[in-house]
């Protein structure tokens, strides 16, 4: 999960990164076995699709975890450029953090 303001502009950013990141682990599979992380698709539209891969606002985040009871960040998925790894987990840290330990 990758956190943003903008979940449009960021799938514009980074799904090159989560397509090569959803390639790699399923290189890594053997025929018969599959992971979580599995995802058949050969573009960055049949990642996005897969919903393996997903690119949050804060308040989805905070729904997310509400209805799952858990949150995995995977802030460098792929090679993203550090900066938008930060990006993700600032804006995770200050928007959605608090609210959950408010919850707690």
């Amino acid at each position: 999960m990758h956190v943003s303001d903008d979940p449009e502009r960021d799938w514009a950013r980074i799904g090159e990164h989560a397509l090569y990141d959803a390639a790699t682990y399923a290189a890594w599979q053997p025929a018969e076995q599959r992971s979580q992380m599995h995802v058949a698709g050969q573009t960055v539209a049949d990642v996005r699709k897969s919903g393996v891969y997903q690119i949050l606002t804060p308040d989805q985040c905070v729904a997310l975890a509400q209805e799952q009871g858990r949150l995995i960040l995977h802030p460098l998925m792929g090679g993203i450029p550090a900066k938008l790894g930060w990006e993700s987990i600032e804006l995770f840290k200050a928007k959605v953090l608090p609210r959950l330990r408010a919850e707690a």
